[in-house]
């Protein structure tokens, strides 16, 4: 689990990195093809791993997360990239909260 804790919070990262212009693309936005969002669904789906749903919030949370970097992500390709650099501390934000959930059932 801190391992992926570690990869989300370097995904958010070279979003941010991107969005500044300080990295050409974007990381994997697909909820599913980060690594975090594969160690997840193998949290989630495993059998006797006890209650996969205790990790509901931690799986919203990513999905938001990733939602709201596409979103970024599209508007800085539109050109509105004082829009997409205001959105930085709100996709920031839901990392915290993030890992903050996945903390509380670790």
């Amino acid at each position: 689990a801190i391992f992926a804790m570690v990869e989300h919070r370097s995904w958010v990262a070279e979003v941010v990195a991107h969005l500044r212009g300080d990295r050409d693309a974007p990381p994997a936005l697909d909820p599913h093809h980060c690594r975090f969002g594969q160690w997840l669904h193998q949290q989630t789906t495993r059998t006797g791993c006890g209650e996969p749903r205790k990790l509901d919030l931690v799986e919203q949370l990513h999905g938001e997360v990733h939602g709201r970097a596409q979103a970024l992500v599209a508007l800085k390709q539109a050109g509105q990239l004082e829009a997409a650099l205001a959105g930085c501390a709100e996709i920031q934000g839901l990392r915290d909260r993030l890992l903050g959930a996945l903390m509380k059932i670790l």
